[in-house]
């Protein structure tokens, strides 16, 4: 029997959930430098209160989950950055504490009151290994590491979040065949709480370490534990692809995407480049709806103007009361 999904309330009131959107764009354009091995996770720890500030900036731009600003903490990174492992547990605590202020902040806003909307999730983020190595190696999957070394990489954060107050687990990025079958093995354990898979891409049929998406998404077909199968970090321009491929596997299992905005990142100068138009993203977003993506959003370069406006061109078009 599959587990009870977050999302259901959403998708039941309004035939889809949103998402949020990139964190590090809204911490940037907020005057921070996340030039650093921890990414955000440095800015969680000297800026708490930016990570706030940007949960709540996407929660009023009508997003129904919320992300944990932990994608690029582990216990080897925090090692690596000079942390000890106390301190690296403190930080993965306190970014599911701040996320859940933001929640309660905005549950007692007029707006939210007014809006008659299911009460927003949370999402507890696990990155992948090639988030710990920082040299792009989420948009490859090239890895030199065992199965064995890849599994106690993810294992004790895994637990971490799977016995917090997080609503759901967000394994994302992931770029590799070996990665989903470690997280697979993760999640299917009976204690496991209801869980999300999303993948990078190198274009619309395959991930980023070259193995078909429909491989992927077969190697959670049968697990209870996993509420939704997706993409994220993947040029929006693939993404229509990839859900028709993902559908070949015969799954149930809703379909999650969030992509990029369209523009280029070059993990060496470590920046982007090209231009994204808001409104032709939310097109492209109507496109994966009615494709069969059921929860939407956005991941880097996109914003609270590009979830607020993908949230209200869907419920124009579903004639939604909200």
């Amino acid at each position: 029997m599959s587990v009870l999904s977050p999302f259901d309330a959403f998708i039941e009131h309004n035939g889809f959930a949103i998402l949020d959107g990139g964190l590090a764009t809204e911490l940037e354009s907020l005057g921070h430098d996340l030039n650093h091995l921890l990414w955000s996770g440095k800015i969680l720890k000297d800026y708490p209160e930016s990570i706030l500030k940007v949960h709540e900036s996407y929660l009023k731009a009508g997003a129904d989950c919320i992300t944990t600003a932990s994608y690029q903490l582990s216990f080897r990174g925090g090692s690596a950055a000079g942390l000890k492992r106390e301190e690296v547990l403190l930080l993965l605590h306190d970014s599911i504490k701040i996320a859940q202020n933001a929640r309660f902040r905005y549950m007692e806003s007029e707006e939210f009151i007014k809006s008659l909307r299911p009460l927003p999730v949370i999402a507890g983020s696990i990155g992948p290994y090639g988030a710990f190595l920082a040299d792009g190696s989420e948009y490859s999957g090239i890895y030199d590491i065992s199965e064995s070394d890849l599994l106690g990489f993810h294992k004790e954060r895994f637990h971490i979040f799977n016995s917090s107050e997080v609503d759901l687990l967000l394994c994302e990025t992931i770029p590799s065949i070996q990665e989903a079958r470690i997280l697979n093995y993760l999640i299917s354990t009976k204690e496991s709480k209801p869980a999300c898979v999303s993948f990078s891409c190198r274009d619309g049929f395959n991930i980023s370490d070259g193995t078909p998406i429909q491989v992927c998404a077969d190697i959670f077909r049968e697990n209870p534990n996993v509420i939704a199968i997706g993409v994220n970090c993947t040029f929006p321009r693939h993404v229509t692809s990839l859900i028709n491929e993902i559908r070949k596997s015969n799954t149930q299992i809703p379909i999650m995407v969030y992509p990029n905005s369209g523009e280029n990142y070059d993990p060496v100068l470590k920046g982007w480049s090209g231009e994204s138009e808001i409104d032709e993203f939310v097109d492209m977003a109507v496109n994966w709806f009615e494709t069969g993506a059921a929860i939407l959003g956005g991941c880097c370069r996109t914003s609270p103007a590009h979830i607020s406006a993908i949230r209200s061109k869907l419920l124009e078009l579903n004639g939604s009361r909200n």
